[in-house]
């Protein structure tokens, strides 16, 4: 079973760093995994939920400044624990009850550098998450 991604465009940091222009989609999603569950002595086959999962998809502008997703992801992944934590509101402007934060730590497994020749590089991750993304509202 997979829940609809919660689509983030206002705010959006990754360790810190306002990355807001450079990002074109920003989302977590999460999924959790179906149980099947035999059927016995004249009882139906049935369902439970089984684990679930968090991720993050980003697709951002590829740059190579200091503050670049790109490189930021360049040095994570060569970091131990290759983690970046990531957090994102739904619209621009001050965290509230009706524009929360929502913040998770993502483990970068992959990031890619450059582009096509003559053109602005744009690149796509997604990444599992450590742990459901936490929501604040203040």
């Amino acid at each position: 079973m997979a829940f609809a991604p919660l689509i983030l465009t206002g705010n959006l940091e990754i360790d810190g760093v306002d990355v807001s222009a450079q990002v074109t989609a920003f989302k977590f999603s999460a999924a959790r995994a179906q149980i099947e569950i035999p059927q016995t002595f004249g009882t139906r086959m049935s369902f439970a939920a089984g684990n679930d999962s968090y991720e993050i998809e980003i697709e951002y502008l590829s740059d190579n400044d200091a503050t670049a997703l790109s490189q930021i992801f360049w040095t994570a992944i060569a970091d131990a624990d290759g983690t970046v934590t990531c957090a994102g509101t739904f619209r621009t402007g001050a965290v509230s009850a009706t524009n929360p934060q929502w913040t998770a730590t993502a483990v970068v497994t992959g990031v890619g550098i450059g582009g096509e020749v003559n053109t602005v590089g744009v690149d796509s991750q997604t990444f599992p998450l450590t742990d459901r993304p936490t929501q604040a509202v203040a």
